[in-house]
């Protein structure tokens, strides 16, 4: 009977984890490399038009931003 139990703790720790790790990710096409990528995703507001990129990208866009933002303030 306790070794029932304690298979039926883990088998439920592993779906949980599964549906942790692959459930916040999803299939998308980046709007600024144009890249197919299975990611997270970030939202960013380009020019008014609202994108999803790439966690590539989004490095690449943070640190513009950051520097623009130097050069201006």
């Amino acid at each position: 009977m306790k070794r029932r139990v304690i298979a039926i703790v883990l088998a439920t720790l592993v779906c949980v984890m599964v549906a942790l790790t692959v459930g916040c990710t999803h299939k998308f096409t980046c709007g600024m490399c144009n890249k197919e990528v299975n990611e997270a995703g970030h939202k960013v507001t380009v020019m008014g038009k609202e994108i999803e990129i790439c966690d590539e990208c989004n490095k690449k866009y943070e640190a513009a931003k950051t520097l623009a933002g130097g050069l201006m303030g």
